[in-house]
């Protein structure tokens, strides 16, 4: 069982989840208070449809962070660092010059 921090009482997560001004934050806040009640992390996991290892995430940034920042602090850990690769004609063709040549080589198997 995960151990949520006693930041808000479970009719502060219940007022959380009902005055939440988006959806994702709403469902971070269901998420918390189900597992407050007594729920296990599988339980919530089949309610929501959260992963397990996620849920697991959002209770650390709650407990670390408090109410008002879970879904910000995760939000920021999942971002992608890595800058776009851009495609120019001239890897395209190499590329497509590859898998062609891959392409034959299964054949030829």
């Amino acid at each position: 069982m995960v151990a949520v921090a006693g930041h808000l009482s479970l009719e502060g997560l219940e007022l959380g989840y009902r005055s939440a001004e988006d959806g994702t934050k709403a469902r971070h806040f269901e998420v918390i208070r189900l597992l407050a009640k007594g729920y296990s992390t599988a339980d919530v996991s089949e309610l929501t449809g959260f992963g397990i290892r996620w849920i697991e995430e959002l209770v650390v940034c709650y407990n670390t962070h408090g109410p008002d920042r879970p879904s910000a602090s995760i939000a920021r850990q999942s971002q992608n660092f890595f800058p776009p690769i851009v495609m120019t004609a001239s890897s395209i063709c190499h590329l497509s010059f590859g898998f062609g040549r891959f392409l034959r080589m299964q054949s030829a198997q």
